[in-house]
């Protein structure tokens, strides 16, 4: 399993390479869409290290679901699909999300241990 530290890292150096490097890349190489693509990759795993489990605290799994899709759908829209107009990925990832939020069982017994 890969640790929560190592992810925030590798979160964190993928943001500061993406500011720093994504307007050479367009002068120098005219390579499009770093910026966009390098942020929306980084926010995935960033989601993915603070929804991993901490020693103390049962975060409410539903909720990192949701930020995990919502990212993972920013991501594939700026890999693969037209950013600036609503396609049909974002209708799947919506729908995905309302049925996540009404269906399923509830929530209501979260468990916190601090």
């Amino acid at each position: 399993m890969i640790d929560q530290a190592v992810l925030k890292l590798v979160s964190l150096v993928l943001y500061v390479l993406t500011y720093n490097t994504w307007y050479l890349l367009l002068s120098e190489y005219h390579i499009k869409g770093v910026f966009y693509k390098g942020t929306a990759l980084a926010c995935l795993i960033t989601y993915a290290a603070f929804s991993l489990p901490i020693k103390y605290v049962k975060l409410n799994e539903k909720l990192n679901i949701i930020a995990i899709l919502l990212a993972l759908s920013n991501l594939l829209d700026e890999l693969f699909f037209d950013p600036r107009a609503f396609q049909w990925n974002e209708y799947l990832a919506a729908i995905l999300i309302i049925t996540l939020v009404i269906g399923g069982k509830s929530d209501s017994t979260d468990k916190r241990v601090y």
